[in-house]
């Protein structure tokens, strides 16, 4: 098992992927810049009773679990992002890294509401989400074949 300096235990690597390897990308600064800091009721904002549906399948669990990190006011403990990022995911944005992109960029405009979600299939998801602040946002994940959220971009809404 490989320990790394900022965890106690790092669970082992899992066998090589040929795929290339996935990236986070997080745009939403673009839409949070100019926002001024008061907290407005956005224009068509859905209400939880209108909040759009999200499937029960893995990708619309491993969303909802995405989502719920945005809203919360609490970190998730490192474990348990590393049970939900695959390894790949976790090599190129570390668990720090994560938190810290999503504390400074994504959090500031909760909670936020789904306006809309679509599943390609069950191992994609893309919901887009509306804050209190700023425009939508658009949020992108992929499940690996583990089952694992391998890819998750997050960027303005189109």
């Amino acid at each position: 098992m490989r320990v790394h300096q900022d965890y106690p235990a790092v669970r082992p690597r899992r066998r090589a992927r040929a795929a290339a390897p996935f990236v986070v990308v997080v745009a939403a600064a673009l839409a949070l810049a100019g926002c001024t800091g008061q907290a407005a009721e956005p224009a068509g904002a859905a209400t939880e009773s209108e909040s759009a549906a999200i499937p029960q399948t893995p990708a619309g669990e491993a969303m909802r679990w995405v989502i719920d990190v945005f809203n919360s006011t609490e970190d998730p403990a490192a474990a348990e992002i590393e049970e939900m990022f695959a390894d790949d995911f976790l090599e190129l944005v570390p668990v720090p890294d994560f938190l810290a992109q999503t504390n400074a960029v994504i959090r500031p405009a909760a909670p936020f509401e789904v306006a809309s979600y679509d599943a390609p299939d069950e191992r994609t998801g893309v919901a887009i989400i509306e804050g209190t602040v700023g425009g939508q946002l658009q949020v992108q994940l992929i499940l690996d074949d583990d089952g694992e959220i391998g890819s998750l971009l997050t960027s303005t809404a189109p």
